[in-house]
């Protein structure tokens, strides 16, 4: 009785709380750790996230056997986060004054996910501030013999036709997300949709318009889009619709999906409390019903006893 009061009373409040989970702990878009992702063709690759978002790692399904000393066919690759303070030492792909690792890539499918925050529960977890960029180094070199390489390694040999395996972490402060400086991924597209972005020249504007525009795609994305561009000390305040072309292939329009997948996690807990809450007041309810028929029984069990006995006192009144 007392967890069913609960539940009604406190329903709407759960719900409500559970429909903000995704506000408070975003799961972005993975990190595939591999020296040949398209994330690693951006010259200087950065991913932004905020406050309590969750960040994944994971290690890249890639078949190495045919590299010179490989002796296994799984691709061996380290990552490691260095302070914002160390930017130095990401240019020189240097890990030998650090030990913290996000990653050990020994096995496929690998993967760890950090929380960003600032304060840690674990002493061994990463501390991250909001304003800062970190910096992500693999000064390790695709085989297991170099897996505890700490200086160069991936993070600056292309010879074999990977890209630089490095990227920078930016923590992001609600200032710059609420003025539009800070652009949080939903997609693992997003990550590097300004890599493979070619323009064509800008058009001017004709008639009453402000913006020239340019005609642009992406080759990495597979997709085409303008892009508008307002001219300075222009008085006129209508604003061009900016249309863009469809997404296809394996990037094809995932903006929304992990949104959608919070929702649905949250839809479904809710639907849940409130079954739970009906079958309980239906089998409370038939609990009841059963104990008062129970009791009706047992009243007109001892009714029919004290009639019984009624009638033998008469009867032995009249005897005597």
């Amino acid at each position: 009785m007392a967890g069913q009061a609960f539940l009604k009373k406190n329903l709407l409040t759960i719900a409500l709380f559970l429909l903000n989970i995704e506000n408070v702990f975003v799961s972005r878009p993975p990190i595939f750790w591999d020296p040949y992702h398209k994330l690693f063709s951006c010259k200087d690759p950065i991913v932004n996230v905020k406050e309590n978002d969750l960040l994944k790692f994971v290690c890249a399904d890639k078949d190495i056997s045919s590299k010179p000393n490989a002796h296994s066919s799984t691709l061996h690759e380290v990552a490691y986060l260095l302070d914002y303070t160390k930017e130095q030492e990401y240019e020189n792909c240097d890990a030998r004054n650090h030990d913290n690792v996000l990653l050990n890539c020994t096995s496929k499918y690998m993967v760890t996910q950090h929380r960003i925050t600032q304060n840690a529960l674990s002493p061994d977890a990463p501390s991250f501030t909001p304003g800062k960029t970190y910096y992500v180094i693999a000064p390790s070199y695709r085989t297991s013999n170099m897996i505890n390489n700490m200086v160069g390694g991936s993070c600056n040999d292309t010879s074999d036709g990977g890209y630089h395996l490095k990227l920078k972490v930016h923590v992001c402060t609600d200032q710059e997300i609420q003025d539009g400086d800070c652009k949080l991924c939903e997609s693992e597209g997003c990550y590097y949709e300004a890599c493979g972005k070619q323009c064509d020249d800008w058009i001017d504007p004709v008639d009453n318009d402000c913006y020239k525009q340019r005609l642009c795609n992406n080759t990495l994305l597979n997709t085409q889009f303008k892009e508008y561009e307002k001219i300075d000390n222009c008085q006129i305040s209508n604003n061009p619709a900016v249309t863009t072309g469809k997404k296809t292939g394996e990037e094809n329009n995932k903006d929304d999906s992990y949104k959608y997948m919070g929702i649905g996690i949250a839809f479904a807990l809710i639907v849940g409390l409130v079954l739970g809450l009906v079958i309980s007041k239906w089998h409370y309810g038939k609990k009841r019903q059963e104990n008062f028929v129970d009791i009706e029984r047992n009243n007109s069990k001892h009714s029919h006893i004290n009639e019984g006995f009624q009638y033998d006192n008469r009867k032995s009144k009249v005897t005597n």
